[in-house]
C-alpha cells in the first residue's frame, strides 16, 4: 500500500459470520427489497450500510443501483468518504462482469483509482471469491457454459444446477413444423431467472413473471401482459418443466 491508498474494513464477528453467511446464500429478489428498504430508512451506522450495500451488489439485482446511488450521496454529505467508495463500489458490482478496475482478493476486494487503491476487508466477499464467484447463488453466473438439461440423469440435478446459479439449458426442439418463433432460440433457466437467448439479453426475473399455466399442449408463462407459450422441449415432458419453472420461481420470490 503506498500513502494515497485507502483501507476499508467491514468487520464482522468470528461467531456471526456463519449464520451472515447463510443468509446471504439463501437471499431472494424479496430479500433484496427488504434490505434496500432497510438501508434507506433503517439509519444503519456508515459502516453497516457499506456492509448491506455491498450485499445488494453482490446479489446483482440491476434495480438496486437508485438505492444504492441514494446511500452513497448520504454518506458523502456526511463526509463518509470511505463508506461511500465502497457503496460506489457495490454500485460496480451489479454489473454483470465488473469491470477491471474492480478485483477479487483474498480478503475482499481491491478497486484501482487514477493513482491509488481503495482496499476493502470483507469476509463475505472473500468466501464467494474462494468458490470463483462474485455472489450469491441469486446472482446468475453469466460467464459460465450451460449445462445442457439433457446432460442430467435426473430433474433433481437440473434443480440444484439453476439453484446455485448456473444455467440450464432447454435445447429448441428440431421437428419439422415446430414452431418457437423467430425471437425464441430455446430456454435457459437459472435461480434468478430465465432467458430466450443463449447471449442471456431476454432476461426475465422470476419476480417479474406473474403467472404460469398450460394452455392445450403447450407451457406458458407471462409477464405482464405479454404470454409467452413454449411446446414441449427436447427430453422434457410439459409437467417437468412446469415443475422446474414453478420451484425456481417459488424460491426467488421467497415463498
Amino acid at each position: 500500500m503506498t500513502s494515497s491508498d485507502r483501507y476499508l474494513a467491514l468487520e464482522l464477528p468470528e461467531e456471526q459470520f456463519l449464520m451472515a453467511l447463510a443468509q446471504e446464500a439463501a437471499m431472494t429478489d424479496q430479500d433484496v427489497a427488504d434490505l434496500e428498504h432497510r438501508l434507506l430508512h433503517g439509519g444503519p451506522e456508515p459502516g453497516l450500510a457499506a456492509a448491506w450495500a455491498l450485499v445488494l451488489g453482490r446479489c446483482g439485482h440491476p434495480a438496486s443501483i437508485s438505492v444504492l446511488s441514494q446511500v452513497r450521496a448520504h454518506l458523502q454529505q456526511h463526509q463518509c468518504f470511505d463508506q461511500a467508495a465502497a457503496v460506489q463500489l457495490a454500485i460496480g458490482l451489479l454489473a454483470r462482469t465488473p469491470k477491471g478496475t474492480i478485483e477479487q482478493a483474498d480478503s475482499g476486494y481491491r478497486v484501482a483509482s487514477k493513482d491509488s487503491f481503495l482496499y476493502v476487508e470483507d469476509s463475505l466477499a472473500a468466501h464467494w471469491h474462494g468458490q470463483e464467484r462474485w455472489g450469491p447463488p441469486l446472482r446468475p453466473l453469466w460467464q459460465e457454459p450451460a449445462r445442457a438439461a439433457s446432460s442430467f440423469a435426473q430433474q433433481s440435478q437440473l434443480l440444484e444446477a439453476a439453484s446455485d446459479g448456473y444455467w440450464v439449458e432447454f435445447a429448441r426442439p428440431e421437428a419439422p413444423g415446430v414452431a418457437l418463433g423467430p425471437a425464441i432460440e430455446g430456454l435457459w433457466l437459472t435461480r434468478a431467472g430465465l432467458a430466450l437467448d443463449r447471449s442471456y439479453l431476454k432476461f426475465v426475473r422470476w419476480t417479474q413473471v406473474s403467472s404460469l399455466g398450460r394452455t392445450g399442449g403447450d407451457f406458458s408463462f407471462q409477464v405482464g401482459s405479454e404470454v409467452i407459450r413454449l411446446p414441449t422441449l427436447v427430453g422434457v415432458s410439459g409437467d417437468e418443466l412446469e415443475n422446474f419453472f414453478n420451484y425456481l420461481r417459488s424460491r426467488a420470490q421467497g415463498s
